[in-house]
């Protein structure tokens, strides 16, 4: 990942008190550390609780609530104590060689930073500090890395949930405009997208508006091969990035939204809290990564592929989920068979979640962590199959606050977890059950409240028995975290899984795009008569075509799609309002070329 965009540099110097810090004589910002007096606690044999501040050129101060840990661990009281033993109560911490690492004490205090000392002060500061969240985003410095992976860092440094949260989130808040908190991502909009895949623009409804039903945050998008379906994926992705790359995506310019706003429909981005995009192939276009200072929390995630870099992404997402357990607290909703009616779960951290999409796969009394090799680790419940100990991840809720933490040290995130079906004998799983999942369980450790999934072709590696319950994990995880999925299929199977009003269908007619919901209720309905509707309903010119031509033409010159969708978005369907843009961009292309707006 690139570093981030700022060269503002403030030096880093520790002191015996905030006092003798402000004695030093340095122009500019400065970062300062004092110690914190270490008496009465500790974390497992450690303390790395210190005292720091922003010193502000204009005299303000920013207090820093951190821990700070040099190579070995211990107690950082001690060695800043030696260290400024011969000083005059000051010591540039250029000046020494012992390395070390900080970390903010939770994801509110990144957020805190930037807001008060701006984007490229609050990097400055970071980097001074050997921030381990910084150092894993821009992955660039081979000395202080290694830090991260010690088990005094383990202990000491991400004892708490709110630091081990820190260090996974707290990265989200690196931007210059700040990120925001999603509620509910469930926004009606509008994308309008000029694509080199059609001549005409690209206007897509998502449409995520209650429904009684309950199938209310899937929308789909279907259509033969070369229809731009991930091409749309691919604009929507830029269009909610601060800054798209054009080699992200077949953009000619950058797309806009119209989101729903009431009655009517208001220019502005939908609201994502993150973005994670699920993808089938292993050549496809999706960014690998894309850094916070870009403005979105973005994941990528391979449903096929099984490593991270060296380490196993799925024993990654399992930790993950143990480790982020009390952060959340998603309304989990479950059924009563014998009293018919639902309830909210009483366990609603990501545990919970994970259990929840898992379980409907009677896989979830099976998954045991792979443990790194060694002497025999002091955990109960363990399995041995060829030379190495599994812990059983349903059993980890058993564990007091030590073990928990020692299970997340001794896990080895280079090998992959395992199933067993019984003692010593490991369940193998088809394909499809291997898809489903990776997916469930990277959905589950990934997910936050009011993110955005993408998928990309999710059926590709699931036999069509397995879309439907697919589509019902994904609804199980959707509804738990007020989040909303945008799905790019072929599968008809998929199609019957969602009310036509989410269903976008798009085909090509010569050059042009014609983008258009089904011409029946596709929930529930036979593949047959999906199949028709999709795939072979064409050709036949409708009243209503000739009534929006006529419209059109007798509309003001610089008539615009988005001025079309902003007056009657709420009325016209999508199929109008394609066919509107169509007819406006023949409009234009025949008065002598296209407009050069970017």
């Amino acid at each position: 990942m690139p570093r981030a965009p700022s060269d503002t540099v403030a030096p880093l110097i520790f002191a015996r008190s905030l006092s003798e810090a402000r004695l030093a004589p340095l122009q500019g910002p400065v970062v300062a550390i004092w110690p914190k007096d270490p008496r009465g606690w500790n974390d497992f044999r450690h303390n790395f609780w210190v005292h720091g501040a922003v010193l502000k050129p204009d005299g303000e101060i920013h207090y820093l609530d951190l821990k700070l840990m040099f190579e070995g661990g211990g107690y950082t009281f001690r060695v800043l104590t030696a260290l400024l033993a011969d000083t005059p109560g000051w010591l540039l911490a250029a000046a020494i060689d012992t390395p070390f690492c900080s970390l903010l004490s939770n994801t509110d205090a990144y957020r805190e930073l930037v807001e008060q000392c701006g984007f490229d002060l609050a990097i400055g500061v970071l980097r001074s500090l050997g921030d381990a969240v910084l150092l894993r985003l821009e992955n660039d410095d081979p000395v202080r890395l290694p830090l991260l992976d010690s088990v005094a860092f383990h202990e000491g440094m991400v004892r708490q949930e709110e630091a081990y949260t820190a260090l996974r989130r707290g990265g989200r808040h690196l931007r210059p405009v700040p990120a925001a908190d999603v509620a509910d991502a469930a926004t009606t909009f509008h994308l309008v997208a000029k694509l080199r895949t059609a001549a005409n623009r690209y206007v897509v409804s998502f449409d995520f508006e209650p429904d009684p039903i309950g199938r209310d945050r899937l929308a789909v998008l279907i259509g033969r091969n070369g229809v731009g379906k991930t091409q749309v994926l691919l604009a929507l992705l830029a269009g909610l990035r601060d800054a798209p790359r054009p080699k992200d995506t077949a953009l000619e310019r950058r797309p806009r939204f119209l989101v729903r706003d009431g009655a009517h429909y208001r220019t502005g981005r939908p609201a994502a809290s993150r973005v994670i995009v699920f993808a089938s192939t292993t050549g496809d276009d999706y960014p690998r990564q894309a850094p916070p200072w870009e403005g979105l929390d973005y994941q990528y995630v391979s449903m096929i592929g099984g490593r991270d870099g060296r380490f196993d992404a799925l024993t990654t997402a399992l930790v993950d989920a143990l480790r982020d357990d009390f952060r959340n607290l998603f309304p989990i909703r479950e059924f009563d068979a014998d009293e018919g009616v639902f309830f909210t779960s009483p366990r609603s951290g990501r545990m919970a979640l994970l259990e929840h999409v898992v379980a409907p796969m009677g896989l979830w009394e099976a998954i045991y962590i792979p443990l790194k090799p060694g002497d025999d680790p002091d955990l109960p419940y363990l399995e041995r199959w060829e030379d190495r100990h599994y812990f059983p991840l349903a059993r980890a809720r058993h564990l007091n606050e030590q073990r928990r933490l020692w299970l997340a040290q001794l896990a080895d995130a280079e090998h992959p977890p395992v199933l067993f079906a019984e003692p010593g004998r490991p369940r193998r799983l088809s394909s499809g059950e291997t898809a489903m999942f990776r997916f469930a369980t990277q959905a589950a450790a990934e997910i936050e409240t009011g993110s955005v999934l993408l998928f990309d072709e999710p059926e590709t590696h699931l036999h069509p028995n397995f879309i439907s319950d697919f589509a019902e994990i994904l609804h199980l995880l959707l509804s738990a975290t007020k989040s909303v999925a945008i799905v790019a299929t072929h599968s008809a199977y998929l199609v019957r899984e969602t009310p036509s009003r989410r269903v976008s269908v798009i085909a090509m007619e010569d050059s042009d795009v014609a983008i258009s919901r089904p011409r029946m209720q596709t929930f529930g309905a036979t593949i047959d008569a999906i199949s028709q509707a999709v795939f072979q309903d064409g050709g036949v010119r409708h009243q209503f075509q000739t009534t929006l031509t006529q419209w059109v033409a007798g509309q003001p010159e610089d008539l615009t799609i988005e001025h079309v969708i902003a007056q009657f978005g709420s009325t016209l369907n999508r199929e109008s309002l394609s066919l509107v843009a169509r007819l406006l961009e023949r409009r234009r292309g025949a008065e002598g070329g296209d407009d050069a707006e970017t």
